[in-house]
């Protein structure tokens, strides 16, 4: 009984969820394990995850699941919601990603990406669930432009992370710079948003991004807008 109490205690701390690595550490065994399934006690989520029964669903639940399930972190749209990013719809599945080198590479309930680079320093804790910072996260946006994302969205996340205080241009330069290789995903796109940026491009609101993306498919003339902000310049 000490034990179950033990792991309830763990899955408090993890959104209701609990790992096979768990459960072994509380010496629940294969059978034990079967038994707390058959009851209901535990409900499988995925390969090396279970749900304490009763624990409500929720995204972030989903998102650490994915995170336990795979080692990965959480990333590009999925880690934009958890970093509080306006605009950006979130895919059916969390999307994580994996170090290459030493993960695997499927999981059935993420979408898994993967890279040979990710130092501990891009990775931070967001609500419980392990994620790409803030500027990591920008560039694994960058890297779903024009498949998944369009470029207008992901300018629009980088404008709003700086004017919410969560990034500075200074920062995200000093990131790009250390991922840039050769044609690593993400690098051109998240380059010409900051160059943007610094040749006066800069907007104010979702609204007015969508609206300026509006006229420009239009081919209508742009409007000059009230304040015109030149970023790291005096005017």
């Amino acid at each position: 009984m000490e034990n179950i109490a033990n792991l309830h205690r763990r899955a408090a701390r993890q959104h209701g969820l609990l790992t096979r690595t768990d459960l072994e550490e509380f010496a629940i065994t294969r059978g034990v394990r079967r038994r707390l399934v058959a009851e209901g006690t535990l409900v499988p989520v995925g390969p090396t995850v279970f749900r304490v029964g009763g624990a409500p669903a929720s995204r972030n639940q989903r998102a650490l699941a994915a995170t336990l399930d795979t080692g990965g972190f959480a990333s590009h749209r999925t880690a934009a919601a958890l970093h509080g990013f306006d605009g950006i719809d979130e895919p059916d599945l969390p999307e994580v990603t994996i170090d290459r080198r030493t993960k695997r590479f499927r999981s059935e309930i993420a979408r898994v990406h993967s890279t040979l680079w990710l130092p501990s320093s891009h990775c931070v804790v967001v609500e419980g669930v392990p994620t790409l910072n803030v500027a990591r996260t920008l560039l694994s946006l960058a890297s779903m432009v024009p498949t998944c994302l369009a470029y207008d969205v992901v300018a629009g996340a980088v404008e709003e992370a700086i004017a919410t205080k969560k990034a500075t241009d200074p920062w995200i330069w000093w990131l790009l710079e250390q991922t840039r290789r050769n044609g690593r995903d993400g690098v051109a796109v998240l380059e010409a948003v900051l160059a943007s940026r610094e040749a006066g491009f800069v907007t104010e609101s979702w609204l007015e991004r969508e609206f300026l993306s509006i006229l420009r498919e239009a081919g209508v003339p742009l409007p000059i807008r009230s304040e015109e902000r030149r970023v790291g310049k005096e005017c």
